[in-house]
């Protein structure tokens, strides 16, 4: 299967270059098959929502390294932008042109390569600078029209908020959560990672500051655990009541 996802991102990838302009993708998913056995939220009591991501991150780290563990995956994070509220009545104060005010920006913060170094032991991508680094930055941002400078600032809003509307949400007992779902690995053993796992989260509990909290939503290795000892349990009742009813016959006989 890998092979083959990876011959249809190459055939899709060729016809890119006809495609209209302004398409933006294609984008591939090819690991909607994954299986998520465990999964654990995150909830945040006096903590920022950026906060709350950065712990999500930090706890997907550990739990990567227990045994049996193939990909940790985070839902429920919102991504942060940077919205920029241009007035409109400003703009006409002024006489500045809306797209030219668009156009400047994106030509500021076009990101292209400008090259590339080669050494005897090394290979150095080359970038020109001028990326926007912070929100102060951006609201000094030149825009020229008419003969004048303007800065951004000046006439727009710019302030940092997530995406809206915004993406897949998970909540957990009434609250909103960033949950890490938890695959495991080929041939791995379910059971056994779910005993590390347990062993691993009690960890990273006590090392989480104090109002984060971190809940199992999903336990896997406990349905899998249980079932095979239900089988089992039925299995032996089988066998004793064969063997019984094996015995009965006999001795009649």
């Amino acid at each position: 299967m890998p092979q083959i996802w990876y011959t249809v991102r190459k055939k899709i990838g060729d016809i890119r270059g006809t495609l209209p302009s302004g398409v933006q993708g294609p984008f591939f998913n090819d690991e909607f098959g994954d299986v998520y056995g465990s999964i654990y939220v995150l909830s945040a009591d006096g903590f920022t929502y950026q906060e709350l991501k950065d712990n999500a991150d930090r706890v997907r780290q550990m739990l990567l390294k227990v045994k049996d563990v193939n990909k940790v995956q985070i839902f429920g994070a919102q991504d942060e932008k940077l919205w920029v509220e241009i007035s409109q009545k400003r703009l006409a104060q002024l006489g500045l042109d809306f797209n030219q005010v668009i156009a400047q920006l994106g030509q500021q913060n076009a990101v292209e390569s400008a090259g590339a170094i080669t050494a005897p032991t090394d290979y150095v991508q080359v970038r020109v600078g001028g990326q926007f680094n912070t929100v102060e930055e951006l609201e000094r941002f030149p825009i020229r029209a008419n003969g004048a400078s303007f800065k951004l600032g000046d006439i727009a809003t710019i302030k940092r908020a997530y995406i809206d509307p915004p993406q897949v949400k998970v909540h957990h007992q009434g609250k909103e959560v960033i949950a890490l779902g938890i695959s495991m690995a080929k041939g791995g053993d379910i059971i056994e990672m779910g005993k590390a796992l347990d062993k691993s989260v009690e960890a990273i509990r006590a090392e989480l500051p104090a109002g984060l909290e971190m809940h199992q939503f999903q336990n896997q290795a406990k349905v899998v655990s249980t079932s095979v000892s239900e089988f089992v349990h039925v299995l032996i009742e089988a066998v004793v009541v064969v063997l019984a009813v094996s015995f009965i016959s006999l001795g009649l006989h």
